[in-house]
């Protein structure tokens, strides 16, 4: 069967692009959907939640564009989490305050909008926290294996 003429370093460079594209729309639908959900509302808790999201899409979108500009590779949630020690020590503790704070926001919520927006920040800070630890043993185990 014949090739087409397309070689594999141009297919892997084409369907880059692709899930680039691709998370754009995502991220900026899903920004617009927060935009919406926020001024459709007359709940302060989920207007500002939607507001937040929204902000949230605007600044990661400039801090992709800006990688993307450098030449760096797209972020990824390697780019967010805690890999070393000392500063994982600080970390966890911080992530355990913004968790017991979103379960405090969910317990007082009036509004199911706070509620949820409430669980989604422990859930966050626990995953963020689960997913650091995994990286900072990651790389020990790394360093421990060059050596």
């Amino acid at each position: 069967m014949a090739q087409l003429g397309a070689d594999p370093a141009q297919d892997r460079e084409f369907f880059d692009e692709v899930r680039r594209g691709l998370r754009w729309v995502l991220l900026i639908g899903g920004g617009l959907l927060g935009l919406l959900a926020g001024s459709e509302t007359e709940d302060p808790v989920v207007s500002a939640c939607g507001l937040g999201v929204f902000l949230a899409v605007i600044l990661f979108l400039f801090w992709e564009t800006k990688r993307y500009f450098d030449g760096a590779p797209p972020p990824t949630i390697h780019d967010l989490v805690i890999e070393d020690p000392v500063t994982l020590a600080v970390g966890l503790p911080a992530l355990l305050l913004l968790g017991v704070a979103g379960l405090f926001l969910a317990s007082g919520a009036e509004s199911t909008g706070g509620y949820y927006a409430g669980l989604g920040l422990a859930l966050g800070s626990v995953g963020m926290a689960f997913l650091s630890l995994k990286a900072c043993f990651d790389a020990e185990e790394a360093a421990r294996g060059n050596h």
